[in-house]
């Protein structure tokens, strides 16, 4: 996988720093194995957000087995992976173009990326249509939690899309450096 540059890497580095805390003080309080009391305002606040908005995946008075099994997954599977992540854009070394190396990630790193992706993208699609199809919330409220949630969509999809996209370009420098190299031994036995 391509190293990440520039704004899409500032935009990536947040969207994992971000979902650190977010994960564990709110997501996780919905969590099927709660792991942790959570302080009163916290508490709070997920009261206040899911009867203003009607987001009832996050009522704590009547939590769906589902989501707290997708939100366990996220806490256990995901939580791990925003914090590697975070760590490998924050230590990345911008190394020259030249340097096929020093210009892509760890193939493990792609290959853990691939899993969140599969499996963010496999949790939210059931998650922004049971919001859609909720006859409890008005049009506006629906609009904005999706418009909460899309992020958690959004993501995944550019990350996938990057991942495709540095594979194919990876595949094509290697096959132009060994093409450089088969001509360069043939030009070499001739002379």
């Amino acid at each position: 996988m391509k190293v990440f540059e520039g704004i899409r890497r500032i935009i990536f580095l947040g969207y994992f720093l971000m979902h650190i805390p977010i994960t564990l003080l709110i997501d996780a309080q919905a969590s099927y194995f709660n792991p942790i009391p959570y302080p009163q305002p916290l508490l709070n606040l997920m009261d206040w957000y899911s009867k203003t908005l009607k987001d009832v995946h996050f009522d704590r008075n009547e939590y769906e087995v589902w989501f707290q099994c997708l939100i366990t997954i996220e806490l256990y599977l995901q939580m791990p992976y925003f914090v590697i992540s975070s760590w490998m854009l924050l230590r990345t070394k911008y190394q020259t173009k030249t340097d096929i190396k020093g210009h892509f990630y760890p193939e493990w790193f792609r290959f853990v990326s691939l899993i969140y992706c599969s499996q963010a993208l496999t949790a939210i699609l059931p998650i922004l249509i049971y919001i859609y199809v909720n006859e409890d919330a008005h049009t506006c409220q629906k609009w904005i939690v999706l418009a909460v949630y899309s992020p958690f969509l959004i993501a995944p999809l550019a990350l996938l899309s990057h991942i495709i996209n540095s594979k194919n370009e990876k595949a094509i420098l290697i096959q132009g450096e060994k093409t450089t190299i088969s001509i360069s031994s043939n030009s070499s036995k001739t002379t």
